[in-house]
C-alpha cells in the first residue's frame, strides 16, 4: 500500500468532508424523519462541540494495551487509497464512532454540568432570600 505524507490541499479536503458528513448527519438527526436519529439529535451539542478535539489532537484512534484496535482516520484512509467508495465510507464511519464514542458522553457531561450549577444557583438564591 502505498503510504505519503497527507498534508496540505488533500488534508484540507478530507476534513472539508468530514465537516460535511458531520454536518449532514446532525442536520438529519435534528430534523427527525426517523425516531433513533432523534436520540442522535439530542445531543448534537456535544457532538458539535466534543468532536472538534480530535481535530487538534491529531485524530481519531482506539488503543487497548498497545495494540491498535481502530487506527486513526488518516491511516485507514490511505490504506484504501485508490478506492474512493472506501474512502466515503471510511469518512462516514470515523464521523459515526466520534459521535457515538466521544460526542453523546460528551453532552451528557454539558447536560450534567448545567443541572450541578442549576442546583447549586437555586441552593444560593434560597440561602440569601
Amino acid at each position: 500500500c502505498y503510504r505519503s505524507s497527507l498534508t496540505g490541499l488533500p488534508m484540507f479536503l478530507l476534513d472539508a468532508g468530514e465537516d460535511v458528513v458531520m454536518f449532514l448527519l446532525l442536520a438529519f438527526a435534528a430534523s427527525g424523519p426517523l425516531q433513533p436519529f432523534r436520540l442522535l439529535g439530542q445531543h448534537s451539542l456535544g457532538i458539535y462541540l466534543f468532536s472538534d478535539l480530535f481535530k487538534t489532537t491529531g485524530g481519531f484512534e482506539i488503543m487497548v494495551r498497545g495494540h491498535i484496535i481502530v487506527p486513526s482516520m488518516k491511516q485507514a484512509y490511505l490504506a484504501w487509497q485508490g478506492h474512493g467508495f472506501m474512502q466515503i465510507f471510511i469518512v462516514v464511519v470515523y464521523v459515526a464512532l466520534i459521535i457515538v464514542v466521544v460526542g453523546i458522553p460528551g453532552n451528557v457531561v454539558i447536560v450534567q454540568t448545567v443541572r450541578g450549577v442549576s442546583a447549586v444557583v437555586r441552593h444560593v438564591r434560597k440561602v440569601f432570600t
